[in-house]
């Protein structure tokens, strides 16, 4: 950001205007990096995947397919590359830094929520392909363990909004 908004203050804009200018470009560029990545993990990482899981003999990897379980962690490609790259790119403006890590650290509690609920699911389909699953059914038990796991994000993402300990949210403030 520094060279850019030192290239706007020479073009005669005054120092207000190019660090809003740079910022902005900054933040553009970092989210066009992490649509790249992300392209590129669905497009390669994903395909690739798909034909390993289909050639295979086992069963569980089709169905870790079918319930979209890398599909969903894909996601977590383009948030670590903003993760990683958000105090390089804005050095000097910590707020936001803050403000992005924060929103950045939110998207990603969110997509490990929802890939172990996906997993989960395809465990129970996996466990229902076993005669053993007649006798024995599991499906309130993991409604269960995905209800803690909401919860538990749930907590981790107001702990994130509230720049507060999660065990302080947990004990009652």
């Amino acid at each position: 950001i520094f060279y850019l908004q030192e290239f706007l203050v020479n073009q005669e804009l005054n120092i207000q205007l190019a660090t809003l200018v740079s910022i902005i470009i900054a933040i553009i560029g970092l989210l066009i990096t992490a649509l790249f990545f992300n392209k590129l993990g669905r497009q390669h990482g994903l395909k690739l995947i798909s034909r390993i899981a289909l050639k295979s003999n086992n069963q569980w990897d089709d169905i870790l397919l079918k319930r979209k379980v890398f599909n969903r962690f894909s996601h977590f490609i383009p948030a670590m590359v903003i993760y990683i790259s958000t105090p390089f790119v804005f050095t000097g403006h910590q707020q936001l830094i803050s403000v992005i890590t924060s929103i950045t650290n939110i998207y990603m509690v969110i997509i490990v929520a929802l890939t172990i609920g996906a997993i989960l699911n395809a465990v129970l389909d996996i466990y229902r392909t076993h005669p053993v699953a007649k006798e024995i059914p599991i499906k309130g038990f993991m409604q269960v363990i995905k209800l803690i796991i909401y919860f538990i994000s749930g907590v981790l993402v107001f702990s994130i909004l509230l720049n507060k300990s999660p065990l302080y949210l947990i004990s009652g403030f």
